[in-house]
């Protein structure tokens, strides 16, 4: 909603609010939390799934690719699915992404003159 938005201000005329309602959302977001728990348990119990993971990671393919270019990337380290590495959401609206999710013609147009301006 917020890349919509950025762009509609943008085909408005009002060019300082769209570059700012963008920047929000090129903020990148927060790391994800410890996936280890404090309490002995659970952290026993994580350590044993993890090590059961672990052996079946011959079977499974756990790599994450870069939106863009194909190229494989780690997953841990993938930041925002389908942002390239990316921790910053702004990174997923390409002109192919929003006609993909199918924003009207002249929203994908508005988009298109708003990357290339800015």
């Amino acid at each position: 909603a917020r890349a919509a938005l950025a762009v509609s201000l943008w085909a408005s005329g009002g060019k300082p609010r769209a570059e700012a309602e963008w920047q929000k959302l090129c903020r990148p977001t927060k790391p994800n939390p410890s996936s280890v728990p404090r309490n002995g348990v659970k952290a026993a119990v994580n350590k044993a799934a993890q090590a059961q993971f672990n052996a079946y990671g011959v079977l499974m393919d756990k790599r994450c690719e870069d939106f863009t270019t194909g190229t494989p990337l780690p997953c841990d380290d993938a930041g925002i699915p389908g942002a390239g590495g990316s921790s910053a959401a702004c990174g997923i609206f390409t002109v192919a992404e929003v006609e993909n999710r199918l924003w009207p013609p002249n929203a994908v147009t508005a988009l298109q003159k708003f990357l290339k301006d800015g």
